[in-house]
């Protein structure tokens, strides 16, 4: 598990104002979005999707959902969901590493892991052989991430 999948869920549109009014988004309720969590969740199990680290933040309005499954099925699953015309999907590769379960496991890993600039997020996966995958994006990143 060494990609995240992010995609948004929720949709924005901008009202461009008239004369010299500037640009204004505007969130559209999530009861008209035109995909919800749910949905997602549904595709990907339905298509055998194993998820193994998930996260996000305003999901279903204006914010994107983040989520892990094994490697060799991270092309197959970026492909269905553009398929099914989900919007803005994008893989990403942030720094990763593991941390042993216990006191001190995440900062050793984190240590470990050398990381440059400060960090961003991180992501917690699903324990698997006594190892719990950790994903770190930095600021210096998720400023260059503009792709979203």
């Amino acid at each position: 598990m060494h990609q995240q999948i992010r995609l948004k869920l929720g949709v924005m549109s901008v009202n461009d104002g008239t004369g010299a009014m500037t640009a204004m988004p505007i969130e559209v309720d999530p009861i008209e979005v035109r995909r919800s969590l749910l949905d997602l969740l549904d595709t990907l199990a339905d298509a055998g999707f194993d998820l193994r680290m998930v996260a996000g933040r305003n999901i279903e309005t204006t914010g994107e959902f983040v989520f892990a499954v094994a490697d060799e099925e991270t092309f197959r699953c970026y492909e269905l969901l553009r398929d099914r015309g989900f919007r803005n999907i994008r893989v990403v590769e942030p720094k990763h590493g593991h941390a042993a379960p216990g006191p001190g496991g995440l900062a050793a890993a984190l240590r470990e892991m050398a990381i440059r600039g400060p960090i961003h997020e991180i992501f917690i996966g699903i324990e698997e052989d006594g190892q719990t995958p950790i994903q770190v994006t930095t600021v210096t990143n998720a400023i260059a991430d503009t792709t979203a």
